[in-house]
């Protein structure tokens, strides 16, 4: 192991372990997807079913959730409600409004499990300086859609029970999608995603049935949300819960519906671009995930670019990764200028390009190789 190896793997462990105190996965449970919070299934082969059934018309699975209109702009916070209330907090959606230009061009941040309601607001107001409005999505169960403890972990979101995974992700993605429409009714043209982690998940499904999104852009992102769970750090809770009841082959099966690999060829056919960026160190998002999801995208005829940073999935966050992160972006957005040109009073040039070609630079798995 190299000191490099051992430093991001040190840091990284670091990171992780101050959440797990309050993660949670409750007991093993089949759970419902449905909205109205119906019964249990009965059985996996019953859930799986029903799922192979929802797989067959996914358009009608994501379809544009109904809303009533009602939308409630307060300063920098935009509010309204879900599709699928269940009469809590969660059933209002709160987006933040970083920063709204007069050119319509727009960029909804997707944030990653667990993220605190301030966590994009940095990251927000530097997409804001190249050209775009920002507006970040508060996720189901999280921050003020929470319960009240107010626990900086949203377990209801993600647990043992594998229903509440479908309602929360399904959610998710009707809630984005009343957002784009608020956004087109507004006169915005260009309409982008940013999805990080869980939030990659989620944007992919709005890119793979949404074609009102022009680019998206998946950070720490894998296809299989199963594999994901299964073998990820900060999923362990969950795995030790589910194991001694259902095989990886049938949680896949069940959360098929939520993986984004089994839609790449809908993804090919909406044509909008992709940028892929996974961290060569993750263990949360396995990297070797990673690279899968490219290969079935590059066998679907997918029009995307891929990335690899040398860091993990936390230390992505920390200098001098969130620069070289932030750089592809903006760049795969299409900023007005270039990037690092206009850095160039934060920083000097040097660092800044040395950082961006990182990726560029490190050696490629033969097997899977990727378009630039």
């Amino acid at each position: 192991m190299s000191f490099l190896d051992w430093l991001i793997r040190t840091r990284e462990e670091q990171l992780a372990s101050e959440d797990d105190r309050f993660k949670t996965a409750g007991p093993f449970r089949l759970g419902s997807y449905s909205a109205a919070l119906e019964s249990d299934f009965r059985d996996i082969s019953e859930m799986v079913s029903a799922v192979s059934a929802e797989m067959a018309k996914p358009d009608e699975f994501y379809g544009r959730a109904s809303h009533d209109g009602t939308f409630n702009l307060s300063g920098d916070k935009l509010t309204y409600k879900t599709a699928f209330p269940n009469g809590t907090a969660n059933d209002v959606i709160h987006v933040k409004i970083v920063r709204e230009t007069r050119k319509k061009r727009a960029v909804i941040i997707i944030p990653h499990w667990n993220a605190r309601a301030t966590s994009y607001t940095l990251p927000g107001r530097i997409i804001s300086y190249f050209g775009f409005s920002v507006f970040v999505m508060t996720l189901p169960h999280h921050s003020s859609r929470g319960d009240e403890s107010n626990q900086p972990v949203a377990n209801e979101f993600l647990n043992a029970n594998l229903g509440a995974a479908i309602r929360s992700v399904r959610q998710s993605v009707a809630d984005t999608g009343v957002l784009i429409g608020w956004l087109k009714e507004r006169g915005y043209k260009e309409i982008n995603l940013v999805g990080v982690s869980l939030g990659s998940c989620i944007g992919a499904l709005l890119a793979a049935f949404d074609r009102r999104i022009c680019k998206t852009a998946l950070l720490l992102t894998a296809g299989d949300f199963a594999e994901t769970v299964w073998t990820g750090r900060a999923t362990a809770h969950i795995r030790k819960q589910v194991e001694d009841h259902i095989s990886l082959e049938s949680l896949r099966k069940i959360w098929s519906i939520i993986s984004p690999i089994n839609f790449a060829q809908r993804l090919a056919d909406n044509a909008a671009p992709l940028l892929i960026l996974t961290g060569r160190r993750d263990r949360v998002v396995s990297f070797q995930l990673g690279q899968d999801f490219v290969g079935a995208l590059q066998s679907a005829g997918v029009q995307f670019s891929a990335r690899v940073l040398p860091c993990g999935h936390y230390t992505l966050a920390r200098f001098p990764f969130n620069v070289a992160c932030l750089l592809l972006t903006l760049r795969f957005l299409g900023s007005r200028g270039d990037p690092a040109r206009r850095l160039n009073s934060w920083l000097p040039r040097r660092r800044i390009m040395a950082v961006a070609d990182w990726p560029r630079r490190l050696p490629r798995n033969p097997d899977r190789q990727s378009p630039a």
